[in-house]
Formats: C-alpha cells, sequence, structure tokens
C-alpha cells in the first residue's frame, strides 16, 4: 500500500528522489520486498535501522542520476541519518535526512566526514 502511494507521489509531481522516512524496512528482507518502493527505471538506498523494528530512511531516485551513499557517524546519536552525493558532470550536491524518534536523545555530530 505504502508503495504505490510513492509511486504515485513520484509520477504525479514527476520527481527525480524522493526521501522517505520510517520505511519500516530492515537488512534481512528479501530485496524484492525492498526494492518494492521503486517505479519503473528508478532505485533506492537504504540507511536501515541497526537494531530494532520501525525507522529506517531511503531515498527512492531515478537510475539516471548517480548517487552514492556517504557515511556519517557518531557514537552519541539515536538518531537515523541518510547521506547522499549527488554527481552531476563536474558538480557534486550532498544530501541528508534526518529521523529522530520523539522519544531519543541526540548531540549533533562533531565531525561529518567530507567526501571531496
Amino acid at each position: 500500500m505504502k508503495a504505490t502511494l510513492i509511486h504515485d507521489l513520484i509520477s504525479h509531481h514527476h520527481l527525480d528522489f524522493l526521501i522517505v522516512t520510517v520505511t519500516w524496512m530492515h537488512a534481512d528482507l528479501p530485496r524484492a520486498i525492498v526494492d518494492d518502493i521503486t517505479p519503473l527505471d528508478y532505485a533506492v538506498l537504504h540507511r536501515y535501522r541497526p537494531n530494532g523494528q520501525g525507522g529506517s530512511v531511503a531515498v527512492v531516485y531515478c537510475r539516471g542520476l548517480k548517487l552514492s551513499m556517504l557515511t556519517v557517524t557518531s557514537e552519541r546519536c539515536t538518531f537515523e541519518c541518510l547521506t547522499v552525493k549527488l554527481s552531476i558532470a563536474s558538480h557534486r550536491l550532498n544530501l541528508g535526512a534526518v529521523y529522530r524518534h520523539l522519544s531519543s536523545v541526540c548531540l549533533w555530530p562533531s565531525s561529518v566526514p567530507s567526501s571531496r
């Protein structure tokens, strides 16, 4: 059901990419289920919740775009963060999405690695 809504949103608004929080996806799901949220000619990158259920962040993007996952680490955070690098010709755009559950506590990472 959520997959159909995502497909419709991307199609109706002609989106090149869409960031989705609280996907409820986890790393041990079959690839067919994980990829179900991607329309034809789209791909998905996930940042799965490391433990427990719920959460997770994903970016659904047009396969024509060159996206790669970046890593942001912090030992003091309980939020979920997905960061990606979008490369177009000789330009780069770093994008990030954060999901923080209301009951979580977080101090923002003191260092975010550079991909330059």
